[in-house]
């Protein structure tokens, strides 16, 4: 036994059991459930430390890791080698990159100071990557420059992490400072270097760096000649690229996606889809970045079913769609109206967890917006939680692409009620809208708004928006007024102007505004010579609208389009010069399209030239057999000429084709918004406020034209009359309908006898009965017929009698003892009468009817 106790190994196992026992009996090495190895291991106990300190670095356990090391610095002897140290405080370091300690990642920093080993080769790197990881370049390029490392490595991570951070300048000091010590580039250095280029547009610096490459050994690598192409791709040298591309050995889907990216940027978009084909052609590998940018090419060009389809392949290849896909998917639904695919792409939306992102849930609503399902879009974006003023315009410009006037309003308020600040892009959404169905009042709310508002003054567009507005409205003094307070003004603001003066036929003053336009240097385009040409048309300025017609492509490089040929058409047509309209139909470069015959047909009806009207009748039935609109076009032709014959074959056509004119459509304004109706139409839930709205504007047109003559006469009864008017029929009849049904009573005293005797005039009176009697009859039958023809649909027959009655009342409520009759000879006397009378000229034309006193009269 003494033997044994005193053998070597007897000496090492006993050894061995004491510093086991040590470790074991040390509380902080069994808190942290270190496994020391067995006697046969070859693993001393500081290996044991380090592996175990490099796996709680591993595992993001900071505070674990520096027990582990403080655990090997109280082991490790002076004798012991400081690789072991190196290690363990490179792995600390790691550690704290990784989960994001800066301060812990100092103290590391700190103690490789003073240990005297912070220009240690394997430490360096990994202080550099921790200092870059939080943002901080500027101690990072200075641990490059002291370290006095002569490798590229430290300075490929401090250029890349410039080069990340879109610092390029710097990256490129960086590089300079690196060639300047003699450290030879390496194949790490030359991708950072030129992207750095490619970023900054640097083209320059760039082909100095390829310079370079080509003095190398690299000129053959492909990580370096897949920067150079994507340098020059970004640079716009898209040639030299190609050039590269073609003559690299072997390319992958970097390579490719390169080249495609460079033409996708200079919208060199045939020369991207080849690329594209050859690579398909190839084993190369399709990644998500290829799909998406030759998708959004086909999106981009018009080709929105090549879009789809691109997609449909992307899912059979397995590869799933992510947001942006997502969105080149719905935007070419929305371009095409394929609501039923759209609706398969919101599927797997939802099935993908995409709906999460706001970008794909503002595009499907804009989808259903635009393929016309608006109930939809506005369920979706109900179900939005958190509104940005991304999702309020999408909704909004969604319902005024289809001229929702009303509900574009209400949104409009809505989204000013949930707190969300509309910015220009809701603004300019909203103000064309007004423009095109001429809603004047919306419109003036939008300007208000808008001269409440800071921060618009600098959009043009939302001026040259609230120009067009007014300008189709019909307000072209507003128009003007706001056209020469604006300080800054382009092609659009000349062109709304010029569009406004021409549609109120003032050609004069839009030619006005297009010279002054051309000495200001502002450049007209094609469509700035649309509307001067309209202007010259609508105004009969026939030699004006030729010489601009002339002057488009010798004078301001505009190619005649087909809208400036139809112009021309309808210039010469108004003017009367038919066959000057019919040689330039012959002789543009384009196919005619139905509306351009139909203005030549149109011309040939005012001015009665059955020849050209019957050449221009047929070439519009050959492009549209199934309009009737056209039919009764050319009827009118025949009918204006006498020409009876033909208008019966005409009529004949159209009963034998089964072809019957469309009823007329109008929009009317009831008070809580525009609404359609058609003649007779009664499927309306606003039957009742359209009918008396129609009547009402009747009534004022007719109250507007003989206004002015009535005032010239009346008096004081005038107003007497019509306030005991109102005071009846407010105590005979109980819930008016609405404001426009108390608009329509207002005018009837006055209307309803102009049309009595309007219609009346030439007929002799009877004798049996006086003039009185036979006023108040007329009167009440001609609203008796008014009654029934226009409102009996409002479902208010039983108080119709009751208002016939009470305008009957009012007319005889007051005998008028200062009437002065006008005689149909000029002459004129004073006498008494009620009810009613007439006024005609020096000849006997009747001038204007009247149910009230006349105080003063003239011979006119």
């Amino acid at each position: 036994m003494d033997l044994l106790w005193s053998s070597p190994d007897t000496m090492i196992d006993e050894e061995y059991n004491i510093k086991l026992m040590r470790y074991i009996t040390n509380p902080e090495i069994s808190s942290l459930g270190i496994t020391w190895p067995c006697k046969e291991s070859n693993e001393s106990m500081v290996d044991c430390l380090l592996t175990t300190l490099k796996d709680f670095a591993g595992q993001g356990h900071i505070c674990k890791a520096f027990r582990t090391f403080s655990l090997i610095r109280t082991h490790v002897s002076s004798q012991t080698p400081c690789d072991l140290v190196i290690q363990s405080l490179s792995s600390l370091l790691l550690c704290c990159t990784n989960s994001k300690s800066l301060s812990e990642g100092k103290q590391i920093h700190a103690c490789i100071i003073n240990l005297g080993i912070a220009h240690s080769w394997n430490l360096v790197p990994r202080i550099i990557t921790f200092y870059t990881t939080f943002g901080l370049l500027d101690d990072a390029h200075v641990i490059v420059e002291t370290s006095n490392i002569l490798h590229p490595l430290p300075w490929n991570l401090l250029i890349s992490s410039y080069v990340k951070k879109r610092q390029n300048e710097e990256a490129f000091s960086a590089y300079r400072q690196m060639v300047n010590r003699g450290i030879r580039p390496d194949d790490f250095t030359y991708p950072s270097v030129l992207k750095a280029c490619g970023e900054q547009l640097n083209l320059a610096f760039g082909r100095d760096i390829h310079k370079s490459i080509d003095a190398s050994f690299l000129e053959g690598n492909l990580f370096v000649q897949n920067a150079l192409v994507s340098m020059y791709a970004k640079c716009g040298e898209v040639d030299v690229a190609h050039d590269i591309f073609e003559r690299m050995p072997v390319k992958d889907a970097v390579s490719w996606n390169s080249m495609i990216s460079g033409y996708a940027s200079k919208g060199m978009w045939s020369k991207a889809f080849e690329i594209f084909d050859r690579m398909r052609a190839t084993d190369a590998e399709f990644d998500i970045i290829t799909w998406n940018t030759i998708a959004g090419g086909c999106l981009k060009t018009g080709n929105f079913i090549g879009a789809l389809k691109l997609l449909s392949q992307m899912r059979t290849c397995g590869i799933q769609l992510e947001p942006v896909a997502t969105l080149i998917g719905l935007g070419a639904c929305s371009h095409t109206g394929l609501l039923e695919i759209g609706k398969q792409i919101h599927g797997l939306v939802i099935r993908s967890h995409l709906d999460d992102f706001d970008n794909v849930r503002n595009a499907l609503i804009n989808m259903y917006a635009r393929c016309k399902a608006l109930k939809q879009a506005h369920i979706l974006f109900q179900f939005v939680d958190s509104k940005t003023v991304i999702t309020w315009n999408t909704i909004i410009s969604g319902f005024a692409h289809w001229d929702r006037s009303e509900e574009t309003s209400f949104l409009f308020r809505e989204m000013l009620l949930s707190g969300v600040e509309p910015n220009y892009i809701t603004i300019a959404g909203i103000l064309p809208l007004c423009a095109r169905v001429a809603n004047l009042q919306h419109g003036k709310e939008f300007h208000c708004y808008l001269t409440r508002r800071e921060g618009f003054e600098e959009y043009l567009l939302l001026w040259n928006s609230l120009v067009d507005m007014y300008a189709r409205s019909g307000k072209v003094l507003a128009a003007r007024k706001l056209f020469n307070l604006m300080s800054k003004k382009d092609a659009v603001t000349y062109t709304s102007m010029i569009a406004g003066h021409g549609i109120q036929g003032e050609g004069r003053e839009a030619i006005e505004l297009f010279n002054e336009m051309i000495r200001l240097h502002i450049k007209p385009d094609h469509v700035t010579m649309v509307a001067a040409l309209s202007a010259c048309s609508h105004s009969g300025l026939v030699m004006q609208g030729q010489k601009l017609f002339e002057q488009m492509q010798s004078t301001y490089g505009i190619n005649p389009h087909l809208q400036h040929f139809s112009c021309m058409v309808d210039l010469f047509g108004r003017a009367g010069l038919l066959k000057k309209a019919k040689e330039i139909i012959i002789k543009m470069p384009f196919e005619p399209t139905p509306e351009m015959w139909a203005t030549l047909l149109g011309a040939c009806r005012i001015h009665k030239n059955t020849e050209i009207g019957e050449w221009a009748a047929e070439k519009l039935l050959e492009l549209r057999p199934d309009k009737p609109g056209y039919y009764v076009l050319i009827a009118n032709m025949y009918a204006d000429a006498g020409c009876w014959n033909k208008l019966a074959k005409v009529r004949t056509v159209m009963r034998d084709f089964g072809v019957r004119k469309s009823p007329g459509c109008a929009w009317v304004d009831t008070g809580s918004g525009f609404s359609p109706f058609l003649v007779s139409d009664t499927s309306s839930g606003q039957t009742n406020e359209i009918y008396c709205c129609s009547l009402a504007v009747n009534l004022r047109s007719l109250f507007v034209r003989w206004f002015f003559k009535l005032t010239m006469f009346c008096g004081n009864e005038y107003n007497v009359a019509m306030e005991k008017w109102f005071e009846v029929l407010h105590e005979e009849i109980e819930d008016p309908p609405n404001q426009c049904f108390w608009d329509c009573l207002f005018y009837l005293p006055i209307i309803a006898t102009w049309e009595i005797w309007r219609s009346r005039c030439g007929t002799k009176y009877s004798i049996e009965k006086p003039n009185v009697e036979r006023s108040l009859s007329l009167i009440a039958n001609t609203l008796s017929q008014l009654i029934t023809n226009q409102i009996s649909r409002l479902k208010l027959n039983s108080s119709w009698n009751v208002i016939t009655t009470l305008l009957t009342s009012v007319i005889q409520y007051k005998t008028f003892n200062h009437f002065l009759k006008l005689n149909s000879d000029g002459s004129c006397r004073f006498g008494k009468c009620r009810g009613g009378g007439i006024v005609r000229d020096s000849v006997g034309h009747l001038l204007m009817a009247y149910s009230l006193v006349l105080r003063q009269g003239t011979n006119n």
